[in-house]
């Protein structure tokens, strides 16, 4: 594939990012309001790419609040004003989630980070409706499998990541 990602300087090789498709094939990545497409000639543009680094952001800002304490996921819901109930944990991480097979086929994740991203949502999925507030946070082992497992999938996604590892300091400090 001969594409690039259109910009000022020419753009870089669409390769570089973006996994080998079918002919005519496309790649879409929606957000809100961010769209992400690659036609078939294999051009993006630079905004569009910019559109999906930023879902991956927000992927990892997620997974890092799944894997933080659980005294620092109660004061997070308390700051956005989200507590007793803690859905907003698994909505914040689902919002993002739902793109990571787009994002791995623009190789801004990889596959091990996909995969473990998965095993959150798994523990995730397996939270009972009744365990879904701020006392079961601390104190449920299913919670605790949470965590274990956003940390995992955390160090994946910061393994794989195109962007230097201090844009993330703010996320785990």
């Amino acid at each position: 594939m001969a594409g690039r990602v259109a910009g000022s300087s020419g753009g870089i090789p669409v390769a570089a990012i973006m996994a080998k498709r079918p002919t005519g094939a496309s790649v879409v990545l929606v957000r809100e309001s961010h769209k992400l497409f690659a036609d078939s000639s294999g051009t993006i543009s630079s905004m569009e790419l910019d559109a999906a680094m930023n879902v991956r952001r927000a992927l990892i800002e997620s997974v890092a609040i799944l894997a933080a304490p659980a005294e620092a996921q109660i004061a997070w819901l308390a700051s956005i004003g989200a507590g007793p109930l803690a859905d907003e944990l698994g909505l914040e991480f689902d919002d993002s989630y739902r793109l990571l097979p787009e994002l791995e086929s623009l190789h801004v994740v990889s596959a091990v980070a996909n995969q473990l991203s998965t095993e959150v949502s798994t523990a995730l999925d397996g939270i009972p409706r009744s365990e879904w507030t701020e006392s079961a946070i601390a104190t449920e082992p299913a919670w605790e499998r949470v965590r274990r497992s956003a940390g995992l999938a955390l160090v994946a996604l910061l393994e794989s990541s195109p962007e230097p590892r201090s844009v993330y300091v703010h996320v785990a400090s």
